[in-house]
């Protein structure tokens, strides 16, 4: 179990999981933030211009970087210290209140 949560397998899997989750959080707080604004200003469909258009390209772009830099951060080397990730504490079946480097260590 404990190859597993450290494997490469298992830190892709997280990326695909946490970068769709966060990519349908933000295109949600988006469109939400669209339709207010579009509703506000009785947005007529022949007004779309290309700056229009590219405004929305661009913040589905942000979005896109936005989730992926999210959804990678968390599994590079150079912020281990930061996040832990592949943690096993058998026989525990409640969260420990604060995991850092020094509680592994000591084990």
């Amino acid at each position: 179990r404990n190859k597993w949560l450290s494997s490469s397998p298992c830190n892709a899997f997280g990326i695909v999981s946490t970068f769709g989750s966060t990519l349908s959080l933000l295109s949600m707080t988006f469109l939400s933030l669209f339709r207010i604004v579009s509703v506000k200003t009785m947005l007529i469909f022949s007004d779309i211009t290309v700056k229009k258009v590219s405004i929305l390209i661009i913040t589905m772009g942000i979005l896109i970087v936005w989730s992926a830099t999210l959804a990678i951060v968390p599994t590079l080397t150079r912020f281990e210290d930061y996040f832990v990730n592949g943690l096993y504490y058998p026989n525990n079946t409640f969260f420990m209140d604060k995991v850092d480097r020094n509680t592994f260590k000591k084990t």
